[in-house]
C-alpha cells in the first residue's frame, strides 16, 4: 500500500514538473503536447568595449505537433556558463502568454566569453549561443551632427541628424556596438548597434532655442558636439492705440491691439506663435482670429483685446522666439457725469374716467456742455393726447402739459445730438393712467 501511495504522488508531480497551467475548477486536463521548442535572440555576436555592458532581447516560442502555438506553459530557460543573467519582460515571466511566447532579455557586465542560452519544454529544447568579444586595444569614439546651425519659428521644431562611429586602434570600426546619446533636451531613438564599419545614426528633434551639447558614451568613451538653435525673430512689438484707458464706475472697458513679428529685413513673419501674459492681471486678454488666434497672419501679426473693469497700471507683455516687448497700460476710472438730459413726470399717476381729466407736468432739461457747445433734441412719447407748451426753450428748458386720452403706461424719451449726429445723452420717463374704477375700488 505504501509503494502504492508513493506511485500515485509521483504521477501527481509529473503532471507539474511537466508545467503547463490547468484550470482549478474541475478534474485537470491532461498537459498540451509541446511538438516544438523555438529560440530566437536579436544577435549571435555582441562587441562591446570595457566598462561597457551587453543586452541583448529574445524570445521563446512553444509550437504544438500541428504547429499552432502552446500557450499558458512553463518553459526552464537557463545559462549554461556562469556569467550574466536573465530577465523575463513578458508579464507571464517563464510561462508562454495566449501567443505561445516567453520573452526574456540576456544581460552581462564588462564580461566576454561565448555563452549558450537554453530552453526546455517536455522533451524538447533548444539552444543560442552568443558571442561576447571586446577589443584588444583602445578604441576611440567620434561624434557628428548635421546641420550644426538650426533656426525655426516659435511654435516649431526641427532635427539634427546625429552620426557616431567607434573604432579600435588599427583604425577598424568595431560591429554590434552600443552608444548611449544624452542630450539637454529633445527628442530621439536610441543610437541602434553599430554596423560592421562600427558606424551608427539617429536624429535629434528640438523645439527650443539656445545652444546644446549632444555627448554619446560607449563604455568608458565620449565624445561630444555643439548644436546651435537660433530665431529667426528679429524683432516682436506690441502696439496698442492708447496708453490710458478710462471707465466709469462699474462698466468694463476693452482696447483693441495687434503684435508684430519681424525678421532680420524687417519683413513680418507669418505663421509664428507669440506668448502674450499680464504682470499682476487686472483684467484678461483674448485673440480677435478664432482660427489663428496666437498664431500670427501672412502679415506676421496677432490682433487681441484687453477687457478690464478695475484701474491700475497694467504691464502687457509679449515674447516670440526671445524678443519681448511690453506696453504699460494705465487705466483710470472716471466719476459719473451729470446727465445731459433729464426728463420728468409730476405727478406720475392720472386718473381718467367719465367726467374727469387728468394731466401731468412734464419737464425736459438738458446741459448744452455735453454736445460741445449747442444740442439738437429729438424727443418720442407712446400714446396719445394733447400736449401743451408752458415753457419752451430750445437751448436748455422744455415743459408742458400731457392730458390723456385712455388708460395705460406712456412714456416719454428725449435724446441730446451734436451737430455731427453724435448722441451726447438720453433719458426717459414714464407716466401710468388708471380709470376711476379702479380708483373707486
Amino acid at each position: 500500500m505504501r509503494s502504492l501511495l508513493y506511485l500515485t504522488i509521483a504521477i501527481a508531480l509529473t503532471g507539474f514538473i511537466a508545467g503547463c497551467y490547468t484550470d482549478d475548477d474541475g478534474p485537470l486536463p491532461p498537459p498540451p503536447s509541446v511538438g516544438s521548442v523555438e529560440l530566437w535572440m536579436e544577435r549571435d555576436t555582441v562587441h562591446f568595449l570595457w566598462g561597457d555592458s551587453v543586452i541583448v532581447d529574445g524570445y521563446v516560442l512553444l509550437r504544438d505537433p500541428a504547429g499552432g502555438p502552446v500557450p499558458y506553459c512553463a518553459v526552464h530557460i537557463y545559462l549554461t556558463q556562469p556569467f550574466g543573467q536573465l530577465d523575463f519582460t513578458g508579464p507571464s515571466h517563464a510561462t508562454t502568454d495566449s501567443s505561445g511566447c516567453v520573452y526574456f532579455r540576456f544581460r552581462s557586465y564588462n564580461q566576454t566569453g561565448i555563452q549558450t542560452v537554453v530552453a526546455e519544454c517536455q522533451e524538447h529544447s533548444d539552444s543560442w549561443m552568443l558571442w561576447l568579444l571586446a577589443p584588444s586595444f583602445g578604441p576611440g569614439l567620434s561624434l557628428a551632427a548635421s546641420p550644426r546651425l538650426l533656426s525655426f519659428l516659435p511654435g516649431q521644431c526641427d532635427s539634427v541628424r546625429l552620426m557616431a562611429v567607434v573604432w579600435d586602434n588599427d583604425e577598424r570600426g568595431i560591429p554590434d556596438t552600443t552608444i548611449i546619446l544624452s542630450a539637454p533636451c529633445g527628442t530621439w531613438e536610441p543610437f541602434p548597434p553599430t554596423n560592421q564599419a562600427g558606424y551608427t545614426e539617429t536624429w535629434w528633434t528640438v523645439c527650443e532655442y539656445g545652444v546644446f551639447t549632444l555627448t554619446a558614451t560607449c563604455g568608458s568613451l565620449m565624445d561630444s558636439v555643439t548644436v546651435d538653435v537660433v530665431s529667426p525673430v528679429a524683432a516682436v512689438q506690441i502696439w496698442l492705440p492708447t496708453d490710458t484707458l478710462r471707465f466709469l464706475p462699474g462698466d468694463t472697458a476693452v482696447v483693441e491691439g495687434w503684435v508684430v513679428v519681424k525678421d532680420s529685413d524687417g519683413r513680418g513673419l507669418a505663421g509664428a506663435v507669440v506668448r502674450m501674459s499680464l504682470a499682476v492681471p487686472l483684467g484678461f486678454l483674448s485673440y480677435l482670429d478664432p482660427v489663428l488666434r496666437d498664431t500670427t497672419d501672412e502679415n506676421g501679426r496677432v490682433y487681441f483685446a484687453f477687457t478690464t473693469y478695475q484701474p491700475g497700471v497694467q504691464i502687457i507683455t509679449v515674447e516670440c522666439g526671445g524678443r519681448t516687448d511690453r506696453w504699460p497700460l494705465v487705466i483710470e476710472q472716471v466719476p459719473p457725469p451729470v446727465p445731459c438730459v433729464e426728463v420728468t413726470f409730476d405727478p406720475d399717476t392720472l386718473w381718467l374716467g367719465p367726467g374727469l381729466t387728468d394731466s401731468t407736468l412734464l419737464t425736459v432739461s438738458w446741459l448744452d456742455e455735453c454736445c460741445g457747445g449747442s444740442c439738437i433734441m429729438q424727443f418720442a412719447i407712446t400714446g396719445t393726447g394733447p400736449f401743451r407748451y408752458i415753457v419752451e426753450d430750445s437751448a436748455t428748458y422744455m415743459a408742458g402739459w400731457w392730458h390723456p386720452f385712455c388708460c395705460g403706461t406712456f412714456c416719454f424719451f428725449a435724446s441730446a445730438y451734436d451737430a455731427n449726429g453724435n448722441r451726447w445723452g438720453r433719458d426717459s420717463a414714464c407716466v401710468f393712467v388708471d380709470s376711476v374704477s379702479t380708483l373707486n375700488e
